[in-house]
């Protein structure tokens, strides 16, 4: 490899991980701020904004606590006489708020579409390597200058939330490697499976008036806890995986490599037999984006009022947009956006989809906003053409092969059970979707657990040990075989093999 592009590679990986722990930083910070604010309040008796704000940012005092000799007040106090030492002035921490003329109010009224994202200067990532924001020349109208020189001189002289510029020259490959290990669990403030609520945006001035009804009914449906499962939990489904992850979570990590013709995908469709883990890869994918999931179905969009449905789509995309990266999951798409076939189709059904096309068209428009469809379905071939269109991969979820179905059985029950007879189980349960694999290991564990309960309740007056004897046999096999039976035909199957093969991409 040309030493120059190694070391290119280099300078991306290394500014990729600067930016992730100064992200990671910066959310501990906002983190510790408002369990800083929330024990003032408390202190002053606030508790109706205490219980409130507890609510919307999922931090709560049950869970942590301001450290010894450690308050809101006291730290502002500190900053103030540390500003004083250093400037020989006082700090201006509040203003007084302007009042709103007619010039101010018509900028705030711009098309949402076109709204800026939202300031994160706290957490903005550092610029890169060799490229320091010092050295470019300050470019201010006279205005500015004249109403803003002790704040301008303020930001030069004082920047505690810059992030010191590394050098790539100075960062060898072993400082590389010390950099990709994990850190020590003392280190960590919190698990990755904890759940841990980013602020909800609230509705901005200008958002649509008849729209402000919907947006805490679509707010709710914003995922809010961590979900357990993780792509190294999928067994197989090696490309589904690598859509994902070029969709989603290796854009955020290298965007200067996603740009142009290599901008990351819009929307995906998910389409197999029941069963084979679609929405597994969705709780997947919401475990390791970190960023803003939308779990969206048809009872989200769809209501009995004249138009509501539409406003529900548009409002959800219009939240979409505040969000600087967002994904929209849409189970069972079949039920919102199957083919329409003219006169029969009932106008409010062809509304909502008419507004759903619209809006994920919009979608290509916006190529400064990251955000992604994803969509699963049973029945692909019931989905409107022009839907299938604007999601531009259309992958097909297989059902697991032999190494795959082992796999799961070891992972289910594999502490139980003699290998001889997870060969055995795999053999018999070819074609099978992953649902009933797992159905299949459940019923042979609960034909023991029948057997030992049994014992246990001949047994009540001596000593037996039952957790001993939960070892799954062949009889316990042979039951569970007689027993479940595969959720669809082959038949069907080879269905989705021939629609993947004519309209997947």
């Amino acid at each position: 490899m040309n030493p120059r592009q190694t070391e290119s590679y280099q300078q991306i990986k290394m500014q990729n991980q600067v930016r992730e722990q100064y992200e990671q930083q910066q959310t501990e910070r906002k983190r510790n701020a408002i369990v800083l604010f929330l024990a003032y309040l408390r202190a002053e008796g606030y508790h109706n904004s205490v219980s409130a704000i507890e609510a919307e940012t999922n931090v709560t005092l049950a869970k942590y606590e301001p450290c010894d000799n450690i308050d809101i007040v006291s730290v502002i106090g500190e900053y103030e006489d540390y500003f004083k030492f250093k400037f020989n002035r006082q700090v201006k921490l509040v203003k007084k708020a302007p009042a709103k003329d007619d010039t101010k109010q018509e900028h705030q009224s711009l098309v949402l579409d076109k709204i800026q994202k939202r300031s994160q200067s706290s957490a903005k990532p550092p610029p890169p390597p060799g490229k320091s924001s010092a050295n470019k020349p300050a470019q201010k109208d006279a205005k500015d200058a004249k109403e803003g020189k002790e704040t301008k001189d303020q930001d030069e002289e004082h920047t505690p939330n810059i992030l010191p510029q590394i050098p790539v020259k100075e960062i060898s490959n072993q400082n590389l490697k010390n950099m990709d290990k994990p850190k020590p669990k003392e280190e960590m403030v919190e698990g990755e499976a904890e759940a841990f609520r980013p602020i909800l945006a609230a509705a901005p001035s200008n958002f649509p008036a008849e729209l402000l009804s919907f947006y805490s009914i679509i707010q709710h449906e914003i995922l809010t806890e961590h979900p357990t499962q993780s792509f190294k939990e999928v067994v197989g489904l090696e490309k589904p995986k690598q859509i994902l992850k070029e969709s989603v979570i290796l854009p955020a990590k290298y965007p200067d490599l996603f740009t142009g013709i290599l901008k990351p995908w819009k929307g995906c469709l998910l389409f197999s037999a029941p069963g084979n883990g679609k929405s597994f890869l969705a709780r997947a994918l919401a475990s390791e984006c970190k960023c803003t999931f939308f779990n969206i179905s048809a009872s989200s969009l769809l209501s009995k009022y004249y138009g509501e449905s539409e406003k529900l789509v548009r409002c959800l995309f219009l939240m979409a947009r505040q969000y600087e990266r967002s994904v929209i999951f849409i189970d069972e798409l079949d039920c919102l956006m199957g083919a329409r076939d003219g006169d029969s189709e009932h106008e409010a059904s062809r509304r909502i989809k008419t507004q759903l096309l619209v809006e994920i068209d919009g979608l290509n428009s916006v190529s400064n906003q990251q955000i992604f469809v994803l969509a699963a379905t049973n029945l692909p071939w019931t989905i409107d053409s022009a839907m299938l269109r604007r999601l531009e991969k259309r992958v097909y979820v297989n059902a697991p092969n032999q190494d795959d179905r082992a796999q799961i059985i070891r992972n289910v029950i594999g502490d139980r059970i003699d290998g001889n007879l997870i060969q055995q189980m795999v053999m018999k349960t070819e074609n099978w979707s992953a649902s009933d694999v797992c159905a299949i290991c459940k019923e042979a564990a609960m034909s023991r657990l029948r057997k030992v309960l049994q014992k246990l309740e001949a047994n009540e007056g001596g000593h037996y040990d039952a957790k001993k004897d939960i070892q799954i046999g062949q009889e316990e096999v042979t039951e569970a075989l007689k027993v479940v039976k595969p959720s669809y035909d082959l038949k069907l199957q080879e269905k989705y093999v021939e629609w993947s093969r004519d309209f997947g991409a």
